[in-house]
């Protein structure tokens, strides 16, 4: 794999959370039916908005689901499209376990993503 696409992968800003939600948009005026803006090609925004800046986890786990391969091929592919960008991969859990805990769940989360990526 080139050192480029290495570096790019090995910089990849994935915040894992403890299992998946549904988002939904909404306009101003709270009647739920607005639209969202597309984002500028190759743009934070763009990244956010049509390949997603989030790899979801199973409740306690750090296994990748088949959904969460997806989305990281999608970013992966992506990053390729636009080197500039420079991210960072971190594991984040949710405060139901203890501190000690949540910090080894979300480092064995953050290595999960860079063994796949690489």
């Amino acid at each position: 794999m080139p050192t480029k696409l290495i570096d790019v992968l090995a910089a990849l800003l994935l915040v894992a959370a403890c299992e998946s939600k549904t988002e939904t948009a909404t306009n101003p005026g709270g009647t739920g039916q607005g639209t969202v803006t597309p984002a500028t090609p190759g743009s934070q925004g763009d990244f956010s908005q049509n390949v997603g800046d989030h790899t979801y986890f199973e409740y306690d786990s750090f296994g990748l689901t088949p959904q969460a391969r997806a989305t990281l091929q999608k970013q992966a592919a992506w990053l390729k499209q636009y080197p500039q960008w420079r991210v960072t991969i971190e594991g984040h859990c949710d405060e139901r376990g203890t501190r000690e805990y949540n910090l080894a769940l979300g480092e064995r989360r953050a290595s999960a993503i860079k063994a796949f990526l690489v």
